[in-house]
């Protein structure tokens, strides 16, 4: 009796927290006019520009909309810079990005990089654990788009964030760019 009762504890543990993993449901919201096309949390809230201004103060590209939770503890950011490169240079862009945030943030813990298809473009993204001045999960993707490299950085504290880890990277992977007409 005490073993059946004790899975009994086991199963109901399980789905309670394979249903708290369940909750972020993604929404598409379209950028840059229609042209870009991306899914985020459905209940994130776009930022006003008081609050970009005062969260994304110090980051390259500037952060022009963002989104984030309630708290705004978990925080999407979009920018761009002009940067006329082609694809096939992102790797190396992604080995600069990657080495100008080291040189940035020494005490970092990195998870991975690499260079992927998403829906037809080239994508590069870094990932990695900042220590410091508070120790957050930071996900950064980009891309080469009509003379620019667009950039998304996810931000989440590091506690939890595993579950955030695979919303990013499924954020990344709903990244839809429309083809310039030739």
């Amino acid at each position: 009796m005490k073993q059946f009762a004790l899975l009994f504890l086991v199963a109901i543990s399980f789905s309670i927290h394979a249903k708290k993993g369940a909750e972020v449901k993604l929404a598409q919201i379209e950028i840059y006019n229609g042209l870009v096309k991306i899914k985020v949390p459905s209940t994130f809230k776009q930022l006003a520009d008081g609050d970009i201004k005062s969260l994304y103060s110090k980051e390259l590209p500037a952060i022009k909309m963002a989104y984030a939770d309630t708290d705004k503890n978990v925080r999407i950011g979009f920018g761009s810079t002009q940067l006329n490169a082609k694809e096939q240079t992102l790797p190396a862009i992604t080995n600069m990005i990657e080495g100008w945030l080291k040189e940035q943030n020494p005490k970092t813990k990195w998870k991975d990089k690499s260079v992927i298809d998403v829906n037809g473009a080239k994508v590069g993204y870094i990932e990695y654990i900042q220590k410091k001045p508070e120790k957050n999960y930071k996900f950064v993707f980009f891309t080469l788009f009509r003379g620019q490299m667009l950039a998304c950085k996810f931000h989440a504290p590091k506690k939890g964030f595993k579950s955030w880890q695979t919303i990013a990277h499924e954020m990344m992977q709903s990244l839809i760019i429309e083809k310039e007409k030739k």
